[in-house]
């Protein structure tokens, strides 16, 4: 596949033979990449380090297959989706469309494209990430609003409390102050959260989805959350998991320490 014109909007795949050096110039206009199997080596590196500046802004990396940037910082990690099985070339250009945010209409998303057996992952560290990444999942396996719901409200919590370590009684005190926004965007840029991402891990097979989310945090007491009712004190936080609890999940089980939660969902014929 040749990278050297846009084969969607805004989406440029990687060349298996580029005809010159990766220039980030080439691509101001550009809001994915597309990095397939047999992809030019060279170029693949030439991406690497444009994604590992702040000039890549919130540009996304869509791999196929064997991950060139296994290796690379988090700096370029935290861009990446990984398509690691299941998807057909018309589906993982559609689903490229869908992470750059454009030319994406899920009405279209070619889902008799997508097989029984699927896996893929997902790096998530903005509220911004939840949003795109939640929609364009609804969209491939037409999820229920609530079950959509659920699934938001665990990648919140694992930017949110994980990754961005703010407690429940803080996140209630700042959203008092009018502050937590400005909080949540301070911590995302600043040197000790700027790399850290929550990682989605996607599998479905013989129609039956799994969800699994692990975040950079130190994990939380869940068995104390898990299943009991949320008080008036906390109204403000906490609610996330009884939302969850209540999207419908057929399974939904946090892990270990409590920085990895997964969820499962029972797809329909």
């Amino acid at each position: 596949m040749d990278g050297g014109a846009p084969n969607i909007s805004g989406v440029r795949v990687a060349p298996a033979q580029a005809a010159r050096a990766f220039d980030a110039a080439d691509y101001r206009d550009c809001s994915a990449f597309l990095v397939l199997p047999g992809s030019d080596r060279a170029w693949i590196e030439g991406l690497s380090a444009y994604a590992a500046r702040d000039t890549f802004g919130e540009r996304r990396i869509v791999v196929v297959g064997e991950d060139p940037f296994e290796r690379d910082p988090a700096a370029v990690r935290k861009r990446c989706v990984w398509i690691l099985a299941g998807f057909s070339d018309r589906a993982a250009r559609a689903l490229a469309a869908g992470v750059s945010d454009v030319a994406f209409d899920a009405d279209t998303f070619p889902r008799t494209d997508l097989p029984d057996d699927l896996a893929m992952r997902i790096a998530i560290r903005t509220f911004e990430d939840v949003e795109r990444y939640g929609r364009l999942l609804a969209a491939m396996f037409s999820l229920s609003s609530e079950l959509s719901i659920g699934v938001r409200e665990l990648l919140v919590n694992a930017v949110e409390h994980g990754n961005l370590e703010i407690r429940g009684d803080q996140k209630t005190l700042l959203l008092n102050d009018g502050t937590y926004f400005d909080e949540v965007l301070r911590r995302i840029d600043s040197d000790r959260y700027v790399d850290r991402y929550a990682l989605l891990h996607v599998h479905c097979k013989d129609r039956r989805l799994r969800f699994r989310i692990v975040d950079c945090g130190d994990g939380f007491d869940w068995r104390a959350v898990v299943g009991r009712e949320i008080v008036a004190s906390e109204c403000r936080h906490s609610r996330g998991i009884a939302l969850a609890e209540a999207a419908g999940f057929s399974a939904f089980r946090y892990i270990g320490k409590g920085n990895e939660v997964s969820v499962e969902i029972e797809l329909g014929p």
